[in-house]
């Protein structure tokens, strides 16, 4: 901004070191036309002078207007970078509570597979039976094969099938 005001300030200044000269050197010539001229040229200088100020004060409201519009981009800027770290922290939350719950699954699964094996198949069918088919499949899977063999047969035909198709099916 300052660069540019020292630009209209020395375009002005030279303007009006030219009128000046233009009319000294006309009233040394002659009195009237020298005044005439001066007064044109005055005129003249003024009227660019103006128009210089006019374009200096649109181009300072324009920078001033950037300005603000970088101001603008550079907080909006760090609010989305404050919420990134939000949703990364977030992120990284869900994913600890998401190992957490896995874990836990993971014992109740082993702890289930411990008790059904423990007891004897007539007894444990009924409960496999109520099961749902993913969780029965899982526990099959990691029961011993003999046991988990006659936990199938203790249990209803289709149910059985089912259960023993979705197993050789993954």
């Amino acid at each position: 901004m300052s660069s540019r005001r020292r630009i209209v300030g020395a375009l002005v200044l030279v303007a009006g070191l030219a009128v000046t000269l233009g009319a000294t050197a006309l009233g040394q010539e002659g009195g009237s036309r020298g005044d005439l001229f001066y007064q044109a040229r005055s005129r003249g200088v003024e009227e660019l002078a103006s128009s210089l100020n006019v374009r200096e004060r649109s181009l300072d409201r324009r920078e001033a207007a950037i300005g603000t519009r970088e101001s603008d981009l550079r907080e909006a800027e760090a609010r989305l970078a404050a919420r990134l770290t939000e949703l990364q922290q977030t992120r990284e939350q869900l994913e600890e509570m998401l190992q957490q719950m896995e874990e836990e699954r993971e014992q109740r699964v082993r702890g289930l597979v411990r008790m059904v094996e423990s007891v004897r198949a007539k007894e444990a069918a009924p409960i496999m039976q109520e099961l749902p088919d993913e969780l029965a499949v899982e526990v099959l899977e990691r029961m011993n094969r003999t046991k988990a063999g006659k936990l199938l047969a203790a249990m209803s035909p289709t149910r059985a099938a089912k259960l023993a198709d979705q197993m050789v099916g993954e």
